[in-house]
């Protein structure tokens, strides 16, 4: 005959008792439930490490340069791509690569030519180069013997909804428009020339996010990237809107080179050189690519 427990604390605390004693297939069900998240833990938190370590050796891939050197304000083109290949030279270089970064609208042919004010880089010389190297997600890079060439990052293929084979455009303006182009505002380009996408690309700076990046505002193409030829500039340059000239140098492998090549710009005031920063903030990418994984 079963217990009868007349109401009161007594019979109350037995009912919660049995309440909270679960069936063995329940048991197993939460041990099993409890190894599963446990498992998930363990397997997310090897995935934001492996994470964590990738970004440093994406960066180590991807080589960037020692030093960048960069000629002051107010120095003509032709001077300053004087003095900078003149420190290309320099026995304690290794590698080398001298480059405009441009200022260009991008779009799609008959695309909103009020959107896309961007910088580009057109590189002068792209010699074969293991140095700030491209990881191609897609297709392959652009000849160097083309002006109609070009590979984009993820963000500008995105924003422009281009891969592989695609055509966009690029327009172009005079040096003397940096400013209105610039600040975002209107004017007329120089020219509109055809592109034709042979690759889509990531560097290690397309991990970190530009927060003024943002749909249809004057920042809103600030983490796309695009890449011309050097035949692009033979053909389009000097006089275009830009940022001046940089060269990015790689330095030979020993104390001394790296002494003596930072020495020579003490007291000049024409060029400086400075080390490379991959991103402007490597916290924030380590974080950013943890909580993703």
């Amino acid at each position: 005959m079963p217990l009868e427990l007349r109401p009161g604390p007594l019979a109350t605390g037995a009912l919660v008792s049995r309440a909270r004693r679960p069936k063995l297939g329940t048991r197993i069900g939460l041990a099993v439930l409890v190894a599963v998240v446990a498992g998930l833990a363990s397997a997310g938190l090897i995935a934001a490490q492996r994470a964590d370590t990738s970004v440093d050796r994406f960066v180590d891939w991807y080589r960037p340069e020692d030093r960048i050197v960069v000629t002051a304000p107010g120095v003509s083109p032709r001077d300053a791509l004087g003095l900078l290949r003149t420190t290309g030279r320099r026995p304690e270089v290794a590698d080398r690569l001298l480059l405009s970064v441009i200022v260009v609208r991008a779009h799609l042919p008959g695309g909103d030519p009020a959107r896309g004010a961007m910088v580009a880089e057109a590189p002068l010389n792209r010699p074969p180069s293991d140095m700030a190297r491209f990881r191609m997600l897609r297709g392959g890079p652009a000849d160097p013997r083309r002006p109609d060439e070009t590979v984009i990052d993820e963000d500008l293929a995105g924003l422009l909804h281009a891969g592989v084979g695609d055509r966009i455009e690029v327009d172009l303006y005079p040096a003397d428009k940096i400013d209105v182009i610039g600040n975002g505002r209107a004017t007329a380009p120089r020219a509109t020339v055809a592109l034709r996408v042979t690759g889509v690309i990531r560097r290690p700076q397309d991990l970190e996010h530009d927060p003024e990046s943002q749909p249809d505002n004057l920042g809103e193409f600030n983490d796309a990237f695009l890449e011309t030829t050097p035949a692009f500039w033979s053909k389009y340059g000097p006089d275009l809107a830009n940022y001046g000239f940089h060269e990015l140098v790689r330095l030979k492998p020993n104390a001394t080179a790296r002494r003596r090549f930072i020495a020579s710009f003490a007291g000049r005031r024409d060029t400086t050189s400075f080390p490379a920063d991959v991103f402007h903030d490597t916290k924030v990418v380590h974080r950013a690519v943890r909580t993703e994984a």
